[in-house]
């Protein structure tokens, strides 16, 4: 079994990456892992990198890992979720889940080939697209907008509204 959970938290970002032999549940408790980080911000991407992994996935598992990252929306928003994998029968079966996923599942699911190409996917997501924050409820003003301010307004310059 080998697999690594990073968490980059200047891009909200989680990457999941998995070499050799490892069992399913292992591939579940990993992605958990990286979904229970605490420091995680609503509307996370999310990265599975399968490209060094020599299990194959079919479909009734590829929807228990999808389910596995929905369980999680109450706390984290809306993810974008990008999985690379190296062999075309994965390639395959996960872009077939894809189209059929489109309607049923809550969240933006996508399959590479590379990272590089999951990246190039992530990346508007990171850099350019609109934010809006909406903060409702009893608080601490005083408290809170530093910590707004040190998050969000750490981030780059977003496409206008």
């Amino acid at each position: 079994m080998s697999y690594k959970v990073t968490f980059q938290e200047t891009e909200n970002l989680i990457l999941v990456e998995f070499e050799g032999e490892i069992s399913f549940e292992e591939e579940v408790q990993a992605v958990r892992e990286g979904l229970e980080n605490p420091r995680l911000r609503p509307n996370p991407l999310v990265m599975v990198d399968r490209t060094r992994s020599r299990i194959t996935v079919g479909p009734e598992k590829m929807r228990q890992l999808i389910d596995v990252v929905v369980s999680y929306q109450a706390r984290m928003g809306r993810p974008q979720v990008a999985i690379t994998v190296s062999n075309d029968h994965d390639f395959g079966m996960l872009r077939m889940f894809e189209f059929n996923a489109v309607g049923e599942v809550i969240h933006v699911f996508k399959v590479f080939r590379s990272l590089d190409e999951a990246r190039a996917w992530l990346t508007p997501a990171l850099t350019k697209d609109y934010l809006e924050l909406s903060i409702v409820g009893d608080f601490d003003e005083e408290l809170l907008l530093p910590l707004v301010l040190n998050t969000f307004g750490a981030l780059p310059a977003r496409a206008p509204a």
